[in-house]
């Protein structure tokens, strides 16, 4: 049976003002498609989410520094944050995690913040590609690559917090049922 998928119903968003703006205006599901750093960002998400139990807000990391100032954050503020892993393209890439081995410390590092920080995805950036084949090959073997990284990482059960695992980039979103894929 192929996984299953559904539409991903988030706004994705690139600065943490337009995140409060978002808020303000109703919106509810953000993904922040990249890294939240600084204190004041931090804790203008932080103010969000404590004003509005209902909002949801997801952010990307592609490095051990970042993970760890969030967790260092969110915890004192006692929120839990869900994060996506970003994944860069292997050649002329600006961001995202390239190897298995530049992964495996990100992983290490999550492993010591489950109460505060959850893993509930993988985003990717492929807007440097020059083509659609090239994207389709980027997708098929270092996203996919990756995935299985974080899987055998895990060893048992899944590293991420829910069962639906969110796969963000190729100028779409979706989510795919954890239970439904073997490595």
């Amino acid at each position: 049976r192929p996984p299953r998928s559904t539409l991903f119903p988030y706004t994705t968003l690139f600065r943490s003002q337009q995140v409060r703006v978002a808020a303000n205006h109703g919106v509810k599901n953000v993904l922040l498609a990249n890294q939240l750093v600084g204190r004041t960002n931090m804790e203008m998400i932080a103010n969000i989410m404590k004003s509005d139990p209902s909002f949801h807000f997801m952010c990307i990391v592609d490095s051990v520094q970042n993970l760890q100032a969030l967790s260092v954050f969110f915890k004192q503020h006692a929120l839990k944050l869900e994060i996506l892993i970003e994944i860069g393209t292997p050649e002329n890439g600006r961001t995202g995690l390239r190897t298995p081995e530049e992964l495996a410390p990100i992983l290490q590092e999550l492993g010591r913040w489950t109460q505060t920080i959850q893993l509930v995805g993988i985003e990717f950036f492929e807007g440097v590609l020059k083509s659609a084949d090239a994207v389709r090959q980027f997708i098929r073997f270092n996203v996919l690559e990756m995935l299985e990284s974080i899987f055998a990482y895990a060893c048992e059960g899944s590293p991420f917090a829910k069962d639906e695992i969110i796969l963000s980039g190729d100028r779409k979103s979706t989510r795919l049922n954890s239970s439904h894929i073997t490595i």
